[in-house]
């Protein structure tokens, strides 16, 4: 019986430690599909947003749980590819896609794909292609590997409640 106590003792310890943790997240996060996994992250004012998408289709709102955002939000797809990816607050909606011939990313508002985004625009974002150990890669499909993208501090001026990402893998299972 001592054992038993033990056990309960230490699922109920480690169940109260997830939940202060989750409590003082300053983002949650919620996915469209059951498989979907999500990882948060945080260092000094930095939250990296770990993002898995098994079928490669679908969708995950950010909800920032405190007063703002962070200073720096990265999100990870782990991915293949991105035939499309849909970025929207409550007052911007941007479109990205990478190729998957020369790997070439574009970006643009929603509505407005003739007009490409650049670096001098203040939503701007270039993504990156790592591998499993975070080197960069070159190669599509990603083996094992993700897409990072550090949103631009211009999708947060307005410091919306939440922000919603759709994406679209070239590779589906």
């Amino acid at each position: 019986m001592i054992a038993s106590s033990n056990f309960w003792h230490s699922i109920a310890l480690a169940l109260a430690i997830v939940l202060i943790v989750d409590e003082a997240s300053p983002l949650k996060t919620t996915t469209k599909r059951d498989d979907d996994t999500t990882e948060v992250a945080l260092e000094k004012n930095r939250a990296t947003i770990s993002i898995r998408s098994p079928s490669g289709i679908s969708q995950a709102v950010i909800e920032r749980t405190q007063e703002h955002w962070p200073e720096t939000v990265v999100v990870r797809l782990r991915l293949q590819g991105l035939e499309s990816l849909k970025i929207a607050s409550e007052t911007i909606k941007l479109e990205a896609s990478i190729s998957s011939s020369n790997g070439d990313f574009r970006l643009w508002r929603s509505g407005e794909e003739e007009k490409a985004l650049n670096e001098k625009s203040s939503l701007w974002f270039e993504p990156k292609l790592l591998d499993s150990k975070g080197r960069k890669s070159k190669s599509i499909p990603l083996q094992d590997g993700y897409i990072e993208l550090q949103l631009p501090k211009a999708l947060f001026a307005s410091n919306p409640r939440s922000i919603t990402l759709t994406w679209v893998d070239f590779y589906r299972n």
